[in-house]
């Protein structure tokens, strides 16, 4: 209270002061009180500004109140409580000991006078009856905030919340099996071993293609298949990689037709020794379409099944590039070729078809001559096939991973290649880099006799001019009476 009446007493000197020197420097003591009014020391006084003997500087604001000053205080959390001077604040100034301040159960953090503090990271809020009061509750991992933070929404197909913005999403990268990858190389390595060693083995067939070795196993149709074994190769290169428009018409329009080119081709070989050898033992007529031209052109006729039905597909309902995301909460998405399933359905079941075929004549045929062994290695290539589409076709719809389902088209293209490259092509081409004597003097129409006494050192002897040139009256009696001998043993 002292301190007020002093400071109350020095602000009405100091104003009064301050008119007398302002307003009349030189007037007598005894006149100054004419000098001092009321409105004049009342706007004087708003003016006044001093320190008081507390230290603290007395000022006055507009309404002529002085400018508040405050002292802060906290009861300690001690036995006995006590008051404690924190810090001060005024107008001006504030200032506080942060390490004097008594919190609740003497921590050092700052309580918050909030009523609900902020949600985490792709959590949101829900509103709860009181005002400015909610909870919070993380989104599922697929979904992003919205509404202001108060909902979660799922991100769009092929999509995942952003990582760094929870109220946004980012496409999800897709996978397909990279060049990179070890099951893409090691497919590949075998894909571009085989590939070479067919290209050197049709070079080696067109070199020797007038030897009767070669004439006599239909060397046209062996180019067929020859080449549906390229094709069967080159396309485990399409399967693999990133799938675009182009890629994907080529695996539909390629592989099939491959798998066409060696099954038709092969079809036609079976049933053309088994009509050669059927009709033997009843007339010595020559069986119709059995010459090279009439074999070409039943092959060319299946292939072009295969190959217009796959043509007309592809205008009719192209391929697709499509990206799938197999469980909507995982970050995993794949890429892959959309072929129409009836499309791929009617080829597998025309491939199988052609393979079961083969199947039945090589089986007709397992008991030819000992001069004639060639459908034992068809034989040989069929049953493998039927096996392999067996294990294959099951596992392939069973799978519901488009990559596997590449993986798998890969590795029956590569197998259905190498076996038929094993089994029709690599033990003629032994038979003739290891007895080129016999073949060269059988080929050249002089040496029939060295190579009918030499026929015997032959590995793998196949019909001789009796079939190949089956179109020749003269030969036709002589290809009867070869498929004669052991009549009783087809």
């Amino acid at each position: 209270m002292a301190n007020n009446i002093v400071s109350a007493t020095n602000a009405f000197a100091i104003a009064v002061h301050q008119i007398l020197t302002d307003r009349c420097p030189h007037v007598d003591v005894m006149y100054a009180g004419n000098c001092v009014t009321g409105p004049l020391l009342l706007d004087y006084l708003y003016n006044v500004s001093f320190e008081q003997t507390s230290g603290y500087q007395l000022v006055f604001n507009e309404n002529g109140d002085i400018k508040p000053r405050y002292n802060l205080y906290a009861i300690s959390n001690q036995t006995i409580p006590k008051t404690l001077k924190i810090g001060e604040w005024s107008e001006i100034h504030f200032e506080i000991d942060d390490q004097l301040v008594p919190w609740i159960h003497n921590s050092s953090e700052v309580p918050q006078s909030v009523c609900s503090q902020p949600c985490s990271f792709h959590h949101h809020r829900i509103i709860s009856d009181k005002q400015c009061c909610w909870s919070c509750q993380p989104c599922q991992s697929n979904e992003y905030l919205s509404d202001n933070g108060t909902a979660c929404t799922a991100c769009p197909h092929s999509c995942w919340p952003d990582p760094l913005n929870d109220r946004s999403c980012r496409p999800i990268p897709a996978y397909f099996i990279r060049y990179s990858e070890p099951i893409a190389v090691g497919l590949m390595s075998i894909s571009v071993a085989g590939f070479a060693l067919s290209t050197v083995l049709g070079h080696l067939y067109v070199q020797h293609r007038n030897t009767k070795l070669i004439k006599a196993s239909s060397r046209e149709l062996s180019y067929i298949i020859l080449a549906g074994v390229l094709i069967g190769y080159l396309s485990v290169f399409v399967l693999f990689g990133e799938p675009t428009q182009v890629k994907c018409m080529a695996c539909h329009l390629g592989l099939p037709l491959a798998f066409t080119i060696v099954y038709g081709p092969l079809l036609v070989k079976t049933n053309r020794i088994y009509r050669i050898f059927r009709e033997g033992r009843k007339s010595k007529a020559r069986p119709p379409f059995v010459t090279p031209r009439s074999q070409l052109i039943i092959a060319t006729a299946i292939i072009g099944v295969q190959l217009a039905s796959s043509v007309l597909t592809v205008f009719l309902k192209p391929p697709k590039v499509v990206k799938v995301q197999p469980v909507l909460t995982v970050p995993y998405v794949e890429i892959y070729c959309d072929v129409e399933p009836l499309e791929f359905l009617s080829s597998l079941c025309y491939n199988l078809v052609l393979a079961l075929l083969c199947t039945y004549y090589a089986v007709l045929t397992r008991k030819l001559p000992n001069n004639f062994n060639e459908s034992r290695y068809i034989g040989l290539c069929v049953y493998s096939t039927v096996l392999m589409w067996m294990a294959f076709v099951p596992t392939y719809y069973v799978s519901s991973s488009p990559t596997n389902r590449v993986v798998l088209l890969c590795i029956v293209a590569v197998i259905n290649s190498t076996v038929t490259i094993s089994s029709l092509f690599a033990v003629k081409i032994y038979v003739l880099c290891t007895n080129s004597g016999v073949v060269s003097a059988s080929s050249s129409g002089l040496g029939e006799s060295a190579a009918a006494n030499n026929s015997q050192r032959v590995v793998l002897p196949y019909v001789s001019a009796q079939l190949d040139n089956v179109s020749s009256p003269r030969n036709n009696r002589l290809s009867v009476s070869t498929a004669a001998v052991n009549e009783r043993t087809l």
